[in-house]
């Protein structure tokens, strides 16, 4: 949207007003705002987004990543309508990305849309490393209280400490998420990262081994760490979706509650209804019961996971969006889209069917909560430094 006011507006000013702001996302939509500033931010480039460079030559510390996190943009910025596309549509636009020799320029030379997704993309990492961290902290602290895992005792209480992440478990952690918004567009296609979750000897989460530093990095160079992180990732998304899942459910089951007791609350007033009540009835029950809504109740539990991964496949952004709508809007998106994927599962043939259930278990594997203290994933054991795991496990050894 142009703004004809800013034409009037001194150069100072202009150059000004684009020296108060470091965002290269604010700094995108003022000089789209009329040809004047845009004409201003073409011949003050480099001096405009100074700020921003280095605020993003801070967070990008190495070379690999920035290569990973210019690649994770240009994979955000597939067009939208590749989410509605076949999976044999979406391949080769995906690994024509990922399989491509295209050398990125440094961040100087790169152009304000890379600036402003890799702008949002460390906005994402860092609100995803500060939920997540915090959540992994207290489910490892949580674990720490048994005394010895062996003999399941319940050891006396475990003192909490708060936690501050060093600099070196922020930059696994974002890391981590890159490594997520990298591989989540393959979820369309190839699931092999997923399907990799069965716990191996290497992979056991126990808790006297997991605590030792030197464990820590065997696990490292045993296990390919993008991977797990991006399972790990994947992982605590999933649950914040299934949330979300589970809302529409409730929401469902308590229309279904209101509708019995007002037909109960009929029959005790009038008696048996009559044609004309049951006419009625009979239409709210059909406005509930979409096909959308059949659908959904009728999911298996494998069913309900594949779409919460599904979900995943579109990344933090949706879930952030989701959690904004408004309940009805969110509940009708949810039921619209299971639907949409339950037609397309029963459009393939055996062969697809049966790769999809196989997926389908492998994610009960990584969803499994009754093994809780196993859980990699949950407690985050691949991002946490060795000091930290060394300190909570001396604390354990003090209590004992």
């Amino acid at each position: 949207m142009a703004y004809p006011q800013l034409e009037k507006l001194p150069t100072e000013l202009i150059l000004q007003i684009f020296e108060e702001i470091s965002s290269p996302l604010d700094i995108h939509a003022f000089a789209s705002a009329s040809p004047i500033a845009f004409e201003h931010y073409a011949s003050h480039r480099h001096h405009i987004l100074r700020p921003a460079m280095r605020e993003l030559e801070t967070w990008l510390q190495t070379p690999r990543m920035l290569h990973d996190a210019m690649l994770a943009c240009r994979l955000r910025l597939i067009p939208h309508d590749i989410l509605h596309l076949d999976p044999l549509q979406i391949e080769p636009r995906v690994r024509s990305i990922l399989e491509s020799d295209f050398t990125y320029p440094p961040l100087g030379q790169s152009n304000l849309g890379i600036l402003c997704e890799l702008f949002r993309l460390r906005n994402e990492a860092n609100e995803v490393t500060m939920a997540y961290a915090s959540r992994a902290w207290s489910v490892l602290e949580s674990e720490a209280a048994y005394s010895d895992e062996r003999f399941g005792v319940l050891g006396p209480p475990f003192p909490h400490v708060p936690l501050v992440l060093s600099e070196s478990e922020v930059h696994r952690f974002e890391q981590g998420y890159i490594q997520f918004e990298i591989n989540r567009h393959c979820l369309h296609y190839d699931k092999k990262f997923l399907l990799a979750t069965n716990r191996t000897y290497d992979m056991k989460w126990c808790f006297e081994t997991c605590l030792m530093a030197l464990d820590i990095i065997k696990g490292y160079e045993v296990l390919k760490w993008e991977m797990r992180a991006f399972q790990s990732i994947f992982r605590f998304l999933l649950d914040k979706y299934r949330v979300l899942v589970q809302r529409v459910r409730m929401r469902i089951d308590i229309e279904r509650a209101k509708q019995l007791a007002s037909e109960v609350s009929l029959r005790e007033t009038k008696g048996s209804p009559t044609v004309q009540d049951r006419i009625e009835l009979r239409e709210e029950w059909q406005d509930m019961d979409t096909n959308h809504t059949l659908a959904f109740n009728k999911r298996a539990h494998h069913q309900e996971l594949r779409y919460i991964a599904y979900l995943c496949s579109h990344g933090f952004s949706l879930l952030h969006k989701l959690q904004r709508m408004v309940a009805t809007d969110r509940d009708d998106f949810i039921l619209t889209t299971f639907r949409r994927m339950c037609s397309r599962e029963l459009a393939t043939g055996v062969a697809e069917r049966r790769e999809m259930e196989d997926f389908g278990f492998s994610l009960e594997e990584l969803c499994d909560t009754v093994r809780r203290c196993h859980d990699p994933w949950l407690s985050g054991c691949y991002f946490w430094d060795g000091c930290r795991l060394d300190d909570l496990y001396w604390r354990v050894e003090a209590i004992l």
